[in-house]
């Protein structure tokens, strides 16, 4: 998929995800992607792969964030 078509389905996506409420809140969400080209597709051969990839970047930005309010608080 083109960048232009990635960055508008994201753009749509994330409207719609903005309108989601639950009870007066609206829940936050956490991003996570990962451009598969010829120079790392062999590390990515399933969708299972990518997926466990991006989860772990994921968990290590939360740890991080995390980590940087503790110290902010004392």
């Amino acid at each position: 998929m083109t960048k232009q078509t990635y960055d508008h389905r994201n753009a749509l996506t994330r409207q719609d995800l903005q309108q989601l409420k639950i009870g007066q809140a609206t829940p936050q969400f956490k991003w996570g992607t990962k451009y598969i080209n010829k120079d790392n597709a062999a590390r990515f051969p399933e969708l299972k792969e990518i997926i466990r990839h991006i989860d772990r970047d994921m968990e290590t930005d939360l740890i991080v964030e995390y980590m940087k309010g503790d110290n902010a608080n004392g």
